[in-house]
């Protein structure tokens, strides 16, 4: 797999940098037209753009284009001394754009272009629940806008796989510690739904990281408790206790809702008294 790099410069060709728009983009291509562009390295490019156009210089190449539809669309060349090549392309689920490339030589192939301001977006921009900016997203719940950080699902699969981001909803994942640490900063809630059940509730990053409750929103996303608020003591006994997951294995889902001393529930979707529902699912979003 091929990876070319287009630098569009700060001031390049008709571009008026008053008013352009930085952003970052990576352009991937290979040389088969099968509808795939392998995984490449990956480097962060500054990159402006006025309106619907942009244009730009990186030697020994000249590169202009625009966006048509909304933006839905790409269609760009790139000049070279011997050679241009054209690419047009639209944009995926993923936020990115994807198309096919040829050039004046008769080469060929597909390509796909990346742009880190869609990866740093999240679930904001995301219409529907599903798979938005390569992230999966919730956009039913109390207004929307949860981005998925974990999904744990039997026991049987132990704590699962840490990944840089989730990519299935078939298998246990969380992202890894630091990135986790990250989001919990930026983010002000957290959601934790049981998808086999349906029932869920949101709480304020951080009043669950207050280092007062037991066990404060843990910084490990694998941890079999994610969280432990007691009102007397904390042993985990009586019906005084706010547990996020559970110390066996087998109910990672588990949400208790029994805390009064501790009210960190700020919404949930109890229609009834229960303060306590057993579940080997669980799947954790922030916003």
């Amino acid at each position: 797999m091929k990876t070319i790099y287009i630098s569009i410069a700060a001031i390049t060709l008709s571009i008026n940098t008053v008013n352009a728009k930085a952003i970052e983009y990576q352009l991937e291509q290979d040389g088969v037209v099968d509808g795939i562009v392998a995984e490449g390295s990956s480097v962060n490019l500054n990159v402006n753009q006025q309106q619907n156009s942009f244009s730009g210089y990186d030697e020994p190449s000249v590169t202009k284009g625009y966006f048509s539809n909304n933006e839905n669309v790409i269609i760009f060349d790139k000049t070279t001394k011997d050679t241009v090549s054209y690419y047009l392309g639209s944009k995926s689920e993923d936020g990115h754009y994807k198309g096919n490339w040829y050039d004046t030589d008769g080469n060929g192939g597909d390509f796909r272009l990346v742009s880190s301001n869609v990866e740093n977006e999240g679930c904001l921009g995301a219409s529907q629940t599903g798979w938005y900016n390569s992230q999966y997203c919730n956009m039913e719940i109390d207004g929307g806008g949860w981005q998925l950080v974990a999904i744990r699902l039997s026991s049987s699969e132990g704590v699962g796989a840490e990944v840089e981001k989730i990519t299935t909803l078939d298998s246990s994942q969380y992202i890894r510690s630091e990135e986790w640490i990250n989001l919990k900063k930026k983010m002000k809630e957290v959601l934790f739904v049981q998808p086999n059940s349906g029932v869920w509730g949101v709480m304020n990053i951080s009043n669950s990281s207050a280092q007062d409750l037991c066990k404060p929103l843990s910084d490990d996303l694998s941890s079999p408790v994610l969280l432990h608020a007691e009102d007397s003591g904390c042993d985990g006994f009586g019906t005084d206790y706010t547990y996020i997951g559970h110390p066996e294995k087998i109910y990672q889902g588990n949400l208790y809702f029994h805390s009064k001393n501790f009210p960190l529930w700020t919404i949930d979707s109890r229609n009834n008294t229960q303060e306590y529902f057993y579940s080997d699912q669980l799947m954790v979003y922030v916003r």
